[in-house]
């Protein structure tokens, strides 16, 4: 009976040491997953646009697009995905544009042509660098600016949305926390989540919002359910809307009048 408690001890302390020593170094890999490859432009839909370079306060450049729209009033300051880059945004972009909003879109450290290494914190930076710049250098008032974030890009979108003002914002199959998405997506995840530095709490953060906030979540999404669509709604301050999309999978493009007058709700002006 000692031996195996002996055996159970070193077992124990073994994937201790495990998950406090190496999950933190294993972090950036588990989570990310940064594309360096653009392989599209917005000139290839028919569309002049700025490329530009914005430096964080960390000193990395971020690469980003200005896609403007005449006689727009509002602009969409987009948050992409996981697995993705401002390259692979162009049916969004176009949506956007169409709808007859300026389009600003960046790409966090690592992924692109961003410098730097994507980590919770330095995903904020870039968001709140994207923010600055459209204000400063397209004298843009706050109350101009909607954030659009997708999954991921919804985590940051909201983390800026808590601590700047903006005109409006909107998040699509988002999460509520990267704890909730981990026991989720699998129970094998549920230990080793406690040594991680990410957080992306959006729920907690939610509270703190003070725009006019639309949520949308399809009921097919098979990476987050919907339910943390609902939690996250429950927590936005009015006003509010949470939109049940009834089809398409989590990176399913949205082109129909469902969504497109969702985001029309979120640009109206705050009372």
């Amino acid at each position: 009976m000692i031996r195996l408690f002996r055996y159970l001890f070193i077992i124990i302390l073994t994937l201790a040491c495990f998950n406090i020593l190496l999950v933190p170094l294993m972090e950036p890999g588990m989570l990310y997953e940064p594309n360096r490859n653009v392989a599209n432009t917005p000139q290839q839909i028919g569309l002049d646009y700025e490329d530009l370079y914005i430096k964080t306060s960390d000193g990395k450049k971020i690469n980003a697009w200005y896609i403007p729209k005449k006689g727009a009033k509002q602009t969409f300051l987009v948050f992409h995905g996981n697995a993705s880059n401002i390259g692979e945004q162009m049916d969004w972009i176009r949506l956007y544009h169409a709808i007859g909003v300026n389009v600003f879109i960046f790409d966090y450290h690592g992924y692109g042509k961003s410098e730097g290494e994507p980590a919770e914190a330095s995903l904020y930076l870039d968001g709140l660098a994207a923010y600055t710049y459209i204000i400063q250098e397209k004298k843009l008032l706050p109350s101009q600016i909607i954030l659009v974030g997708n999954s991921l890009g919804g985590a940051v979108a909201i983390d800026l949305a808590s601590k700047e003002w903006v005109g409006g914002l909107v998040v699509r199959s988002t999460f509520t926390s990267l704890a909730d998405s981990a026991r989720h997506i699998n129970p094998f995840y549920r230990w080793p989540i406690l040594w991680l530095s990410s957080k992306f709490d959006s729920l907690s953060k939610m509270a703190r919002v003070k725009c006019p906030t639309v949520i949308f979540h399809s009921i097919e999404d098979e990476r987050f359910p919907f339910e943390m669509a609902a939690a996250l709604y429950k927590k936005a301050p009015y006003p509010k809307r949470l939109v049940l999309l009834e089809k398409g999978e989590h990176d399913y493009f949205y082109p129909d009048s469902q969504y497109v007058n969702g985001l029309r709700w979120a640009m109206r002006p705050i009372d």
